[in-house]
């Protein structure tokens, strides 16, 4: 089960990069859009919804039987594959201007250095991570 902990981990970790690398290119719209009359800022949630799938899917006992697989799921483990990255406008009725835009150009600049350290630190666990597997592959002979 150990190696099988390590690749969801893994696997979990790419679609991580894979949301922040789409939050960047949300960010770099946003940026592109800062004088666009009327445009509105747009966001990418993701970790949220990763959260409230981990909170879920440790939270309940109940677990309903499925005896077709056309019925819901209700309780037990949630599919981490299946949440997904969205993006949504944030403040749709806040406008900064007086031209309706809400894109705030220093906030979104510093969105975008976060985001450029998340992806970073991402991608450092990721490439540690298969160093690991690579070295438990070869014994540890490199």
């Amino acid at each position: 089960m150990l190696i099988g902990n390590v690749f969801a981990r893994t696997s979990l970790t790419e679609r991580a990069l894979e949301a922040t690398q789409q939050r960047g290119e949300v960010i770099l719209h946003n940026l592109a859009n800062g004088d666009t009359p009327g445009y509105k800022r747009k966001d990418l949630a993701f970790e949220s919804l990763l959260s409230e799938a981990v909170r879920k899917s440790q939270g309940g006992s109940f677990v309903g039987n499925r005896t077709d697989g056309r019925h819901i799921n209700i309780g037990g483990p949630v599919d981490m594959g299946k949440v997904r990255p969205t993006v949504y406008t944030d403040h749709k009725s806040l406008s900064y201007r007086l031209d309706g835009n809400n894109v705030d150009m220093e906030s979104e600049k510093a969105y975008e250095a976060k985001n450029t350290i998340r992806y970073n630190a991402l991608l450092t666990f990721l490439n540690n991570e298969m160093l690991s597997i690579r070295n438990a592959i070869s014994g540890g002979r490199g």
